[in-house]
């Protein structure tokens, strides 16, 4: 069983998103996605957050995940899993491309999962 973690980001904003938003990040990953599963994520992500999460026992896919474009590695990324996760921070408009592209592939809505956040 392998889910998606999308997580939206500007460059050099690792830091932030960590300080201002990891306890909420870690809730919500913890309250979707048990033991037992993979979390497959892009290359992006930043490493202090997977390390993290790896502390509480996850283990991970890495996939090359790009910025700006829903584009085919993101698309396989997708359609690979059977739950989707996605953390969408300032409501970054790519990240509603990719929560539209989730939703039509998956079985129902209800394995896609959208956290919405915001840097101050």
């Amino acid at each position: 069983m392998v889910t998606s973690l999308l997580i939206s980001r500007k460059i050099n904003d690792d830091k932030k998103i960590l300080e201002n938003n990891i306890s909420e990040i870690d809730l919500f990953i913890k309250n979707h996605i048990p033991k037992d599963r993979v979390i497959q994520m892009g290359s992006m992500l930043t490493g202090e957050l997977r390390s993290r999460l790896e502390d509480l026992g996850y283990k991970f896919l890495l996939k090359q995940q790009y910025r700006n474009t829903l584009d085919k590695t993101n698309k396989e990324m997708i359609s690979e899993s059977d739950m989707v996760l996605i953390v969408n921070l300032d409501q970054s408009s790519n990240m509603t491309d990719f929560e539209e592209y989730a939703k039509e592939q998956a079985a129902t809505h209800e394995s896609v999962y959208v956290l919405s956040l915001f840097s101050n």
